[in-house]
């Protein structure tokens, strides 16, 4: 009788020890990262060869996380001051503004280094 006890608590230890616990797969994480831009106008252009750029701004908003996919959006802001006004025409102000969105992947790099040490 109490050997039976035993095996039947060992067996109901065991079928717990089968479950496992999942991760969800959609995070709501929201990241949040400013940037400074340092644009470099090459060419043969209207940018490159009339306007001189000023450092930029940027901003992106991740919103969702699936696993190790991220979506989020982003914004931009270059402004430059007008060096030759032949080509410019009566121009005053340039500035170069976007709204994109993002979707990247996302790699712990510092895993990959430490197994290859």
């Amino acid at each position: 009788m109490k050997y039976s006890i035993l095996l039947i608590l060992f067996c109901l230890n065991l079928s717990f020890g089968q479950e496992k616990k999942t991760k969800p797969s959609l995070i709501l994480k929201p990241e949040f990262s400013f940037y400074a831009i340092v644009p470099n106008n090459f060419g043969d252009n209207y940018l490159a060869k009339a306007n001189n750029p000023r450092i930029g701004i940027g901003a992106n908003y991740n919103f969702i996380q699936v696993q190790h996919f991220k979506l989020g959006m982003g914004y931009d802001y270059i402004s430059y001051s007008i060096t030759d006004i032949s080509k410019d025409g009566n121009i005053v102000s340039i500035r170069y503004n976007s709204v994109y969105g993002l979707l990247w992947y996302e790699i712990k790099l510092s895993n990959l280094i430490y197994s290859l040490i």
